[in-house]
């Protein structure tokens, strides 16, 4: 039986801890100031995080692409739908409008319902249903060509920096467009927990503190700027600090648990 990565078990609890962070912060009339906004920064890999654990921990998937939906799925497919019915069940309770029902539950396959809050799920499975896709490629891909694609996944990040200064396709015309979305995480996930992609923490440390810098610069200098489009999920800032949490922990991990394992520890972890 192969060892448990313990280290995945870290990133993944520190990712719930970042997600629960987030949307703890109460409305307030400075919501939007630089506190409250640099949590937002440095919580928002949280998400990329669960991604990325998926993908080290999935690919390359070694089942047939139906039963390996059939197990990913019954584990999913369940509980999204017994929260989207509480979830609708409360909003027509509390409407002060009418509700298309049948709308809305012929629209549960494709979109969150409910609450919006459900659309990682969403997201989720729609990564699961890539997954044998994305594995038959990752075992016949050399290094080289995994960090290529990776590469153009990062360009696609850069996207709102690069559209002050070039016109950008964001159309399913553009030419980067098909290597857009959070599929870049699975693969980021897959390359670095397998070894194919060996990051120093400098480079992802280097860009996580530029898009800090430019944060708070253009929060001092009173800049109007879409928080959501430029450091949000899809950003490269985002990804930066993703490696970061990702590359940190992993290496806390390695010294830590040898540590934990001596035998004064034993008897607890036993």
């Amino acid at each position: 039986m192969k060892e448990r990565d313990l280290s995945l078990d870290i990133i993944r609890i520190v990712a719930c801890c970042l997600v629960v962070l987030m949307h703890s912060p109460m409305p307030s009339a400075h919501a939007n100031g630089v506190f409250l906004a640099g949590i937002s920064y440095f919580t928002a890999p949280g998400i990329g995080l669960f991604f990325m654990v998926s993908g080290a921990l999935l690919l390359p998937v070694k089942t047939d692409y139906f039963p390996f939906l059939k197990r990913r799925l019954s584990r999913v497919v369940i509980p999204t739908l017994v929260w989207t019915g509480i979830y609708l069940a409360l909003n027509i309770y509390n409407s002060q409008s009418e509700i298309n029902i049948l709308q809305v539950v012929a629209s549960v396959p494709f979109s969150a319902q409910g609450n919006g809050v459900l659309w990682f799920i969403y997201t989720l499975i729609g990564l699961y249903f890539l997954a044998p896709i994305l594995s038959c490629w990752v075992k016949c891909a050399t290094d080289k060509e995994l960090k290529f694609v990776l590469l153009l996944w990062a360009v696609t990040l850069c996207n709102p920096l690069l559209s002050s200064y070039v016109n950008l396709n964001y159309n399913t015309t553009g030419i980067f467009y098909y290597f857009t979305g959070y599929a870049g995480y699975f693969l980021l996930g897959y390359a670095l927990n397998s070894g194919r992609l060996q990051l120093n923490i400098s480079a992802p440390l280097f860009i996580a503190c530029s898009g800090l810098s430019l944060f708070l610069y253009f929060k001092h200098s009173g800049i109007e700027f879409d928080f959501y489009k430029l450091f949000w999920y899809e950003s490269i800032f985002t990804v930066g600090l993703c490696c970061c949490y990702w590359i940190g922990l992993k290496r806390l991990t390695e010294v830590i648990f040898p540590v934990l394992r001596r035998p004064i520890w034993g008897g607890v972890l036993c």
